[in-house]
């Protein structure tokens, strides 16, 4: 329970560490962040790296902290330690407020309850997608459709290059067109063929495939909302 409480943090911790920010110097000296430096031992708890008032912060959440934000603190020696300290602001303000009565309002029970559902449901999805993705690429590779499996001419490139130009009104020599926008058509090129081999086989195996649709829920998907500032 415990855990599930400080994921839910977490989870909501966006709009949390907008409202922390970023210290207007990110260059902090160690003598700077050692006020966040363990007064205890936690050195052979190797996922666990942090505890405030008996509340355990695993490693790995700390590490995809820091995998996310660490650019934002530029260079030097102490980025571990600023990032961390800024961890640290939000997991301490959760274990205060945890102990406050606002862990008990009913309401905000239930907004956290169905905010960390939606985005389960988001990230099952995520890492089974992960999963399609690298499957198929690598049957698409063996059936020679890989990505770098596509070369394109110099010819069909210059052909691309005099169509873009009429396309846009301008007429001239393919020779004037800089070379790194002649290698940006190449790679289109490569992957519009690309994308058009696959979508046929695709088409082609749903041909093949014996296949039921639940219409009625294709039909009643529904769009994703959209907050618009007024």
């Amino acid at each position: 329970m415990r855990a599930l409480r400080l994921l839910c943090a977490m989870l909501l911790g966006c709009g949390l560490s907008a409202a922390l920010g970023q210290d207007s110097d990110s260059s902090v000296s160690g003598a700077a962040v050692a006020d966040i430096r363990s007064s205890g031992d936690l050195s052979g708890r190797t996922n666990v790296v942090a505890d405030i008032a008996g509340v355990e912060v695993p490693y790995p959440w700390f590490l995809h902290e820091f995998r996310s934000s660490f650019f934002r603190y530029g260079e030097g020696p102490e980025v571990r330690r600023e990032v961390f300290r800024q961890f640290m602001r939000r997991m301490v303000l959760y274990v205060e407020a945890r102990a406050s009565e606002v862990a008990e309002d009913a309401d905000l029970k239930r907004a956290i309850a169905s905010r960390v559902e939606t985005k389960k449901a988001f990230m099952e999805y995520q890492l089974a997608m992960t999963e399609v993705e690298m499957l198929v690429e690598a049957y698409l590779a063996s059936r020679g459709l890989g990505r770098d499996m596509f070369s394109v001419t110099d010819e069909e490139v210059d052909a691309f290059a005099q169509e873009e130009l009429a396309r846009m009104g301008r007429s001239g020599d393919v020779s004037n067109v800089p070379p790194h926008v002649l290698d940006q058509m190449r790679d289109r090129l490569a992957m519009d063929r690309r994308t058009q081999a696959v979508n046929d086989l695709a088409d082609l195996l749903l041909k093949e495939k014996p296949q039921q649709v639940n219409d009625a829920l294709v039909d009643q998907v529904p769009f994703p909302e959209i907050n618009r500032t007024p």
